[in-house]
């Protein structure tokens, strides 16, 4: 073989390597964004189930205010909503942005918890 189809027989192999170790890099990046997400996914359902909790303890509690409890209920959480979409608008369309915005409304779902409890 010549030189030249030798070193373009490396250059090939080098390519084909470099793409196959790039796109295993890129495998495992997905697969630990996906355990992020799923982490962050759990994380918000068990604050959710303590969130509902307490409101069903709420307003069982009392007959006096309970359109301005599932006002404020309805109004805060969907001030969750638009805040996590805004403080993820920088990551749209990245693999990051599920697990940004989840762990933006685990964060905020946790504060409300948190003032709920003490009621």
């Amino acid at each position: 073989m010549s030189v030249k189809i030798k070193s373009a027989f490396i250059l090939v192999a080098f390519s084909f390597f470099s793409f196959l170790s790039f796109a295993n890099e890129e495998t495992q990046e997905k697969a630990q964004i996906q355990k992020i997400n799923e982490q962050y996914v759990n994380e918000f359902n068990k604050s959710k189930v303590i969130l509902d909790k307490r409101a069903q303890e709420i307003l069982s509690s009392s007959r006096e205010g309970l359109g301005e409890f599932k006002n404020m209920i309805f109004s805060w959480t969907d001030f969750i909503e638009n805040k996590c979409a805004f403080a993820t608008v920088e990551s749209k369309g990245t693999e990051a942005e599920t697990a940004l915005f989840l762990s933006c409304k685990v964060e905020e779902y946790n504060k409300m918890n948190i003032y709920w409890i003490q009621l």
